[in-house]
């Protein structure tokens, strides 16, 4: 696997690496998702134990859960001189996450991932379109995909 970092702006005081590891670790076991990485987080050694809020008090359960979330969707690889991209997607209809490079090898999960680019972008097309006079090219090359 290629090397785990967090995408630009991620503010989490966890090693990219370590959290990558734990994820795929997951993904090998089962399924990783949000509740799951909780679960493998809540002994005092875990590696991922700290970035979580233990204090309920503080956070329950599912503000954990929601942490997690934030954690999967926040790592990316770089592979060799190209730009970092995501690792982990959602692609199933239970909330499981899986690794890209699992995806780009199975056409279904490739084909979801596809149908989730296109409702992106419409969504995109849809937030900026008042910008048509500054960034009307970008939006021509998106308006052709989807």
């Amino acid at each position: 696997m290629a090397a785990y970092e967090w995408k630009t702006g991620a503010r989490i005081n966890i090693s990219a690496e370590k959290a990558g590891k734990v994820c795929e670790e997951l993904q090998s076991k089962g399924e990783l998702t949000a509740k799951n990485l909780v679960d493998v987080s809540r002994k005092k050694n875990a590696p991922l134990h700290d970035y979580f809020e233990w204090n309920d008090k503080v956070a329950g359960e599912n503000y954990r859960e929601l942490q997690a979330g934030h954690l999967i969707r926040c790592l990316e690889i770089k592979v060799e001189e190209k730009e970092p991209v995501r690792a982990y997607f959602s692609v199933t209809k239970d909330t499981a996450y899986t690794h890209i490079d699992t995806i780009v090898k199975n056409e279904d999960m490739t084909e979801a991932l596809l149908a989730q680019c296109k409702r992106d972008i419409k969504i995109f097309m849809n937030k900026y379109e008042a910008l048509e006079d500054y960034i009307g090219n970008v939006l021509d090359a998106m308006r052709e995909v989807s």
